[in-house]
């Protein structure tokens, strides 16, 4: 036999106390039993669904309860002898689930063999037990079968020797030979808690006990193979209960213990059966028997524990520190434990509440009720729910009507409502929600809930865009719906590097690898009432970027010019290029850029204008993207643009009217032809709304007239703007934008 030198703390260990139902609400398997004292759970008709065994000090006191797959409960009685602990487990061998129970009403510890069918016929293992606290099932000598391990009170007989645990060894067909554990020791106290487990490390199981009264000791019993040994682990404090688990994960067997004084203890082994003794919480309650399960499916071992007045689940961090958790804060019972009740995957507690009659329940996420929705709009709805349960989030689910669990749009709420936007109008969704627990797991998603957006009007319709990056560039392009009866008469791109455009589907380059928002805005026009909005949409990607380190990419500048003084800017690529082209950005000089690798441009005057270009590749060598350096040269314009419409000879008046630039920057240049007469001509500018902003009469004085104006903008606010050219005969109209 080793010798062990024990070294025993204590230290404090502070848990977090989380109030609330922890695993959701309380609900009933049975309001029969008189003064229930003990429960469990098996699958008892082995038919695929968890059922309840329940003990108890009155009518029905032996049973279990069928579970009839939707958790409504059958109660088969089996004995009405009073009693306080029933485990299960097959003890003969013969594949069907067998019942062990303490009987304070014969003073037994009995058997009870299942002939297959749920009949049961009982067999005595210990005789002369008053008042069995503890039942614990293990398969002590590694044969293949369940042994039973007992703390019994006292003997209710003659000699009356009280504190005394028990192994009652299996012999595989459910009979059973009883060892005294305890013989090595003299009387400690009540014998009240039991459980096995290797804890010194010598590949065989010993016994963890604690003694109340008398003595009140912690300690384990060593199985030295031919009989116990006593090892002391803590004097004092009332202990009541045991359980042996790996509370930090570092192969060998701790001790959980609960205390009449408030306490909840963990004695932590140094491998060889040397315990640390930590508090793990103070309840101010007595506390009575703990659970080992693991119900937020982690990998470590959590535990449970009833209490006087409450249930109490605790939540392991893996390192032997723990998270207090309310069960039920009116809570009546000695027990729990926990069992996968509604085979959803998930452990919940089953518990009794203690009275005349008393109560056997479990506590399970319980699923919305009364889905609905309010605030019905064309793009946006607020979805309502009932929690008739204790649940404090739920997740939903939505999308188009018809679509599979799974496929949709998932979100979460912690309040009953969820307000969804960004839906399309006269279109029909449909949602469930479902109830989150926390370890309690989830409900079973309630839904579908049917409704439909109503049309949505023109200014309220929801577009995007999709983003299609090709080397440097990035390439977006607009997924419209229909805008009827507006237009889409104007384009605002920017691209979140402080870059805009106002094309339709713009190419963009970025210089940096960054996260950018993208925002684009239409401006919808209605020609039949004059009427105008913006609708807008944003979203935000990640772009590699070029970099912005020079590159040999070098070109010659070239440039045509017409006899409307309509600028076409191309660039001739040398052949010392290490890199290919992918595109050029241009920048005129007068505000404006552009990007191609040809691009036309007309100049608002004439004047000198720094033209720059840079040229963005892609290395031959290692197929990164670069950049030229920015090269600029000074073109001088000597004539001024103006519209010219050639090969044609019947034209609309809108065809006369030229507005650039557009948008437009500080000012604009229109350029209007008249063909039809001399007459007078009135010209006038409009806002979004009607509002006249700008007039001015210009006198015909020949067939065939064409003129140019340069209007100031800089006092005009951003937004839409349309020029009008009247003459007697007919009118002319464009539009424009201000940035």
């Amino acid at each position: 036999m080793r010798k062990l030198n024990l070294i025993f703390a204590v230290t404090l260990s502070v848990t977090q106390l989380v109030s609330g139902q922890y695993f959701g609400s309380e609900l009933t398997v049975s309001n029969t039993p008189l003064s229930p004292r003990g429960v469990d759970a098996i699958d008892v008709d082995q038919d695929g669904d968890m059922d309840i065994l329940g003990i108890s000090q009155g009518g029905d006191a032996v049973a279990w309860y069928e579970n009839d797959g939707s958790q409504n409960f059958t109660t088969h009685t089996i004995d009405n002898t009073a009693g306080t602990q029933i485990r299960a487990a097959d003890f003969d061998g013969d594949s069907d689930i067998d019942i062990v129970a303490s009987l304070d009403g014969t003073n037994e510890i009995a058997l009870y063999t299942n002939n297959g069918s749920q009949s049961f016929t009982k067999s005595v293992i210990l005789s002369n037990a008053k008042r069995v606290e503890d039942l614990k099932l293990v398969d002590f000598d590694s044969d293949g079968d369940m042994d039973v391990l007992s703390a019994v009170f006292g003997q209710a007989y003659a000699p009356y020797v009280y504190g005394r645990f028990f192994l009652h060894t299996n012999n595989g067909s459910g009979s059973f030979s009883t060892t005294l554990i305890s013989a090595s020791t003299p009387y400690y106290g009540h014998a009240q808690g039991i459980d096995a487990a290797d804890l010194d490390g010598d590949s065989d199981l010993d016994v963890a006990v604690a003694w109340r009264a008398g003595s009140e000791k912690l300690g384990w019993y060593e199985n030295t193979g031919s009989g116990f040994t006593w090892h002391l682990v803590q004097n004092g404090d009332n202990p009541f209960n045991v359980s042996t688990v790996d509370v930090d994960n570092d192969g060998d067997f701790d001790i959980i213990s609960t205390h009449l004084n408030d306490d909840i203890k963990l004695s932590t082994n140094n491998g060889s059966g040397s315990f640390t003794v930590t508090v793990i919480t103070n309840t101010n309650d007595f506390n009575y028997y703990i659970d080992l399960g693991n119900p937020d499916g982690d990998s470590d071992m959590d535990f449970m524990v009833a209490t006087v007045n409450k249930l109490l689940y605790f939540s392991n961090n893996g390192s032997g520190i723990f998270t207090t958790h309310v069960v039920d804060a009116s809570h009546s019972g000695h027990q729990a434990v926990f069992a996968d009740v509604d085979n959803d995957g998930n452990l919940e507690p089953v518990s009794y509440k203690e009275g005349f009659p008393g109560k056997i329940n479990w506590y399970d996420c319980v699923a919305p009720t009364n889905l609905g929705t309010t605030n019905l709009t064309c793009n946006s709805v607020d979805l309502l729910w009932t929690d008739p349960g204790s649940a404090s989030d739920w997740i939903i689910e939505y999308g188009p009507s018809g679509f599979s669990l799974g496929s949709g749009i998932v979100t979460t709420s912690s309040t009953t409502t969820k307000t969804i936007s960004s839906l399309n109008g006269a279109t029909s969704y449909e949602f469930y929600v479902k109830s989150d627990c926390s370890a309690g797991g989830y409900s079973v998603y309630t839904g579908p809930y049917l409704f439909t957006t109503p049309e949505c009007p023109p200014c309220q319709r929801n577009f995007d865009f999709s983003a299609d990056a090709h080397e440097c560039n990035v390439q977006f392009s607009l997924n419209l719906p229909s805008f009827s009866p507006y237009q889409v008469v104007g384009y605002e791109w920017r691209f979140g590097d402080g870059t805009s455009s106002n094309e339709e589907n713009p190419i963009h380059f970025y210089q940096d690898a960054n996260d950018y928002t993208v925002c684009v805005e239409l401006f919808l026009y209605d020609p039949a009432t004059g009427e105008c909005c913006v609708v807008s949409y944003c979203e935000g990607f990640y772009a590699d970027g070029c970099g912005d380190e020079p590159c040999r990419l070098e070109a010659e500048l070239l440039y045509e010019v017409d006899d409307c003084c309509n600028f076409t800017f191309s660039l001739d690529f040398l052949p010392s290029n290490t890199s290919g082209v992918v595109n050029v950005l241009w920048d005129f000089g007068d505000g404006t850029t552009a990007m191609g690798l040809s691009v036309d441009h007309v100049f608002p005057a004439p004047g000198g204008y720094q033209v720059c270009y840079t040229i963005v590749g892609k290395s031959n060598t290692e197929g990164e993207c670069c950049t030229s350096e920015k090269i600029c040269t000074e073109i001088d314009v000597q004539c001024e643009g103006k519209f010219e419409k050639k090969n044609s000879t019947n034209y609309s008046y809108e065809e006369m009217l030229d507005i650039f630039p557009n948008p437009a920057i500080n000012q604009i240049n229109i350029n209007y032809t008249i063909t039809d007469s001399k007459s007078e001509v009135m010209l006038y500018i409009y806002d979004a709304i009607g509002n006249q902003v700008y007039s001015r009469k210009m006198n015909s004085s020949e067939e065939g007239m064409s003129k140019s104006l340069v209007v100031e903008t800089t006092a005009f606010p951003a937004g839409i703007y349309f020029v009008k050219v009247v003459t007697e005969k007919s009118n002319s109209q464009k539009s424009f934008v201000i940035q």
